[in-house]
């Protein structure tokens, strides 16, 4: 038995064919599966059951795969952290984020990042919190920024900040006008009501702000007139510029310190805060360039 034993028979375990794996592991497919039948004659069992159209885990294959996965682990936290004592820096960071990237603190950080530990490679994933979590877990990502909760108790994580969604609304529309009378008369945040039958632009589905725009007509007892859908922040406020719909967005996309063509409101609505934390796997070796990302975010 060696190492690559308990990668191949996760790689299949994973892929749910030999075939498939074989390609991956670049071994020849007959190869392969001896390998299995002499790991199976090795602890007297059988890993796999096979039938004509695909194989799956017996039992106690899921117990040799549970502890496969660990020795792999293991294995692989032993050369993460040697590399990292000889050169911190020659590490590769695999990070993963979500609609985050769009925000102007992202670019700070890495910026600030970057200025300090220029020697340091990147690898970005972009997804949603929870596959991005579950890319943690196995193996595929070193760090994510991401959504509170963390859905595994092997999840640990940093908070780094508040971020809450924003209405934009549309050049030249009737909902800016409203909007603008409200705040003359003293109004600071904006009541969910105003946007009812109003056009309106939205993020896609499988997003959090897609969520919270159908939770919250839902606790409000509203309808929005959704026109238009996309998966980009800058076309969604494009479109709100250009005055064809009104959007929501995170306020994380704005910056401060800049100028932007039309003005963003605070929603009067108690669920629209949004936690967000830098998270990692709780039994693997952090890299120095994680640790120093995390600071880093925690200054920002």
């Amino acid at each position: 038995m060696n190492i690559n034993d308990f990668r191949y028979i996760t790689t299949i375990a994973e892929l749910g064919n030999i075939t498939s794996a074989a390609k991956q592991l670049s071994i020849a497919q007959p190869s392969l599966s001896q390998r299995v039948k002499y790991i199976e004659k090795v602890y007297n069992i059988n890993i796999f059951i096979r039938d004509s159209r695909d194989i799956r885990l017996s039992e106690e294959g899921i117990c040799f795969v549970k502890f496969a996965r660990e020795i792999l682990n293991i294995e692989k936290n032993l050369q993460r952290e040697i590399a990292d004592m000889h050169d911190p820096e020659q590490n590769v960071l695999r990070i993963g984020i979500t609609q985050f990237i769009r925000s102007h603190l992202f670019d700070s950080l890495i910026q600030n990042f970057y200025e300090e530990h220029p020697g340091i490679q990147f690898e970005f994933s972009e997804g949603n919190s929870k596959m991005l979590q579950e890319n943690i877990l196995n193996g595929k990502l070193d760090i994510a920024i991401c959504y509170l909760p963390a859905n595994s108790p092997e999840i640990n994580y940093q908070q780094i900040f508040c971020d809450r969604f924003v209405l934009v609304p549309a050049a030249r529309s009737s909902l800016g006008r409203k909007i603008s009378s409200w705040i003359e008369e003293g109004g600071k945040t904006i009541p969910f009501e105003f946007l009812e039958d109003e056009p309106f632009a939205i993020m896609s589905q499988g997003t959090k702000l897609y969520d919270y725009v159908l939770a919250a007509q839902e606790k409000h007892n509203i309808g929005l007139n959704i026109q238009h859908y996309g998966k980009n922040h800058s076309i969604l406020y494009y479109m709100a510029v250009s005055g064809i719909a009104s959007t929501i967005l995170y306020e994380s996309f704005f910056d401060p310190l800049k100028e932007y063509d039309i003005p963003w409101y605070p929603l009067d609505d108690s669920e629209n805060e949004l936690h967000i934390a830098v998270m990692w796997r709780e039994d693997v070796y952090l890299i120095q360039a994680a640790k120093e990302l995390i600071r880093i975010a925690q200054e920002i």
